[in-house]
């Protein structure tokens, strides 16, 4: 047990993990009061707008940029190295159970940087911005085109806007979602359409602004974000289907 227990114990979760690893989840009820005075007064002003994609995995209106970790990627060869193994062991014998368990630390492994990578983003952000907006994509049409799935669930924007929420909850932070359609063929200097193919990845206008597409419309974002309700909250939604199956209980099935 990695800290002590606050509030009223709730609900134990027992899981077993198909790497042989077994964990408790300890759910708790605490009162925790909020006052919304107090959150105005300590509230960071500063805002931001986000946009998510696949060659920078964010790019906001301050002009940062960070890219895509690719931690599956990146493992794509030990994980088929561990596979072409396992295909070759005979079903039911030890040394397949030996080696399936090390196809699933691979996976494991994975989902652990994917995790680790998205909480410290999402903590960055909530700690220095009070107001922040992203678009809202649609990621479960997005990962019918065959080409771009792998990526997409690799990227995981569903868990980071996940992770966005409950932070900003206990912060006092709003995050608002805004309609994603015109994003990044607007000119964010002087609103003129300028129609960019997804290869792109620079924005020219006539107007003499030149920048990054996703820092354009990063930019695009926070302006609409700013003109939404300010009772507009962010609305938790349930991951993909593909994202909420982890990796591991695909590699359980082997």
């Amino acid at each position: 047990m990695h800290r002590k227990i606050k509030g009223k114990i709730k609900q134990v979760t027992i899981k077993y993990h198909p790497s042989g690893k077994w964990f408790v989840s300890i759910c708790v009820e605490q009162d925790i009061e909020v006052k919304q005075k107090q959150i105005q007064k300590t509230q960071n002003t500063k805002q931001v707008g986000i946009d998510l994609g696949l060659y920078n995995f964010v790019y906001d209106s301050d002009g940062n940029h960070i890219n895509h970790p690719k931690f599956l990627d990146n493992s794509l060869e030990k994980l088929r190295k561990e596979q072409r193994i396992l295909s070759k062991k005979k079903k039911g014998s030890k040394n397949r159970i030996k080696q399936r368990i090390k196809v699933v630390r691979v996976h494991e492994k994975i989902v652990n940087q994917r995790d680790d990578f998205l909480h410290k983003l999402s903590r960055y952000y909530i700690d220095k911005y009070g107001f922040i907006a992203y678009e809202n994509l649609n990621i479960k049409g997005m990962t019918r085109n065959h080409y771009l799935a792998k990526s997409i669930m690799d990227a995981s924007w569903s868990r980071f806007i996940q992770m966005l929420g409950y932070k900003a909850e206990r912060a006092g932070v709003q995050v608002v979602k805004v309609e994603p359609r015109g994003t990044t063929q607007i000119c964010s200097n002087c609103g003129m359409q300028i129609h960019k193919e997804l290869w792109n990845r620079i924005h020219k206008c006539s107007c003499g602004l030149e920048i990054d597409r996703d820092y354009n419309s990063a930019i695009n974002i926070l302006k609409i974000g700013q003109e939404l309700p300010e009772s507009t909250p962010l609305e938790t939604e349930p991951l993909p289907t593909g994202q909420v199956q982890s990796m591991n209980q695909e590699a359980n099935k082997l």
